[in-house]
């Protein structure tokens, strides 16, 4: 691999493992669902629901924990320009705009706004998404290009651009476990990174998170 200032060449690996080639492992095979946990991610909270089976239930196609955005422009260098070639080919509009609203607010953010990610620390979705032809398409379209090892492209845009445009807000769903990786956090009370966003009604929550969303 070449080398890069701020990316090592493990990570680069497993971003480019993440964004593709994981989904088409064998071992998934007898299995509907999938949830990845970063091994830095700590529980703070006891889970309220299965968050496998939750997405089974919500009859979701991806599970997140929170969305970023990205500060780091270097890791979407030519990334939006070869994806809006793929979208543009097949004529495909996105449905969830908001993760893609960079595209196109130029004129009305200075500079343009930041790039989104799903947060990678925990996420998780149906194998029959991300083995779709569609998804696994615009995966090896990527894959034709240098950026997983020249930019370090990163799996979380690329895992939120596909949520734009191949999916739709009926069947993405918001994981509700509490913990914390690096620098984010989710609690009962506070939500995302205490900012109140991402909280859980109290009348959805299960009897030990109810009243103070402590044990």
């Amino acid at each position: 691999m070449s080398e890069h200032p701020s990316c090592s060449p493990g990570y680069r690996r497993a971003a480019r493992f993440t964004a593709g080639p994981l989904w088409m492992h064998e071992a998934l095979n007898a299995y509907s669902h999938i949830l990845l946990v970063d091994t830095e991610f700590v529980l703070s909270h006891p889970v309220p629901w299965d968050p496998i089976w939750y997405m089974f239930e919500q009859s979701a196609d991806l599970g997140y924990w929170q969305t970023h955005y990205e500060k780091t422009w270097n890791r979407t260098v030519y990334l939006t320009e070869v994806s809006k070639q793929f979208m543009q080919a097949r004529n495909l509009t996105p449905q969830v705009p908001e993760l893609v609203s960079y595209w196109w607010d130029e004129d009305e953010v200075p500079g343009g706004s930041l790039p989104v990610n799903i947060y990678g620390c925990l996420f998780g979705g149906s194998i029959s998404f991300f083995r779709s032809d569609l998804y696994q398409s615009y995966f090896q379209e990527l894959d034709a290009w240098p950026g997983f090892d020249e930019y370090c492209w990163s799996p979380q845009n690329i895992l939120a651009i596909a949520a734009a445009f191949f999916l739709n807000d009926n069947i993405i769903t918001e994981l509700w476990v509490y913990g914390r990786h690096q620098n984010s956090s989710k609690t009962p009370d506070e939500g995302w990174n205490d900012s109140r966003r991402g909280i859980l009604p109290q009348s959805q929550r299960p009897a030990h998170l109810q009243v103070t969303g402590k044990q």
